[in-house]
């Protein structure tokens, strides 16, 4: 071999080491970058698990709130319709209220709810919490996918486990639709069936606006 061609040998393999060097590096590079999307995905789940946890703790608080005056059993969606109603509400609970004084207000709440106006009250809570969740809905669907997460091609995300926003809106759907709550051990499959349940026409259609409940003023 002359020396020609030991120089034009050597430096193809000068050539194939540089190479193999560039890939070794490329690949370290792409699995740090895996690493770090990991961690950081980790911590926000942490931080997310934490947030839903002390949500739930301060729902507790206020239900219990309502344990010493017998109110446990108060019906939650026509609270949430006597909050939505504003001051017609607080009228609704006054003149309730000056024909039982000596209830709590936990008592005065279970007639007031029990009356003629009850129905009116809990059809505005229902309505409410449709729109409420309806805006869940976009959220854990339409938006994501439009997010950078949402649009990876690869969907590592589907292999996660699910969200506590997901586990929120899955809880509350099965409640509108009156159906056992189903459990998942992926984000991919609680997302399919949230995205599913919106094809529901139960909860597609939203509720009419209700009347507005006479106060007796």
């Amino acid at each position: 071999m002359t020396t020609a061609d030991l120089k034009a040998d050597l430096r193809k393999k000068m050539g194939a080491l540089l190479k193999a060097s560039g890939e070794v590096r490329i690949a370290e590079e792409a699995r740090v970058s895996l690493l770090d999307d990991e961690i950081r995905e980790a911590q926000t789940w942490a931080f997310r698990r934490a947030a839903y946890h002390e949500r739930d703790r301060r729902c507790y608080r206020l239900g219990s709130a309502f344990e010493p005056g017998g109110g446990l059993d108060l019906d939650d969606v026509a609270l949430t319709g006597l909050d939505c109603l504003g001051i017609r509400g607080v009228l609704l609970v006054a003149a309730t209220a000056r024909r039982h004084p000596n209830l709590p207000l936990s008592g005065i709440l279970k007639k007031l709810f029990a009356s003629e106006a009850g129905q009116q009250i809990r059809a505005w809570g229902a309505w409410r919490r449709w729109h409420w969740l309806s805006d869940l809905y976009r959220a854990e669907t339409e938006t994501f996918l439009n997010s950078k997460k949402g649009k990876d091609p690869v969907q590592r995300w589907r292999s996660g486990k699910p969200t506590a926003a997901q586990g929120h809106i899955i809880r509350e759907i099965a409640r509108l639709l009156q159906i056992d709550r189903p459990e998942f051990a992926r984000r991919g499959d609680a997302f399919e069936w949230i995205k599913a349940a919106g094809g529901n026409p139960r909860f597609r259609e939203p509720p009419s606006l209700p009347d507005l409940p006479e106060t007796g003023e």
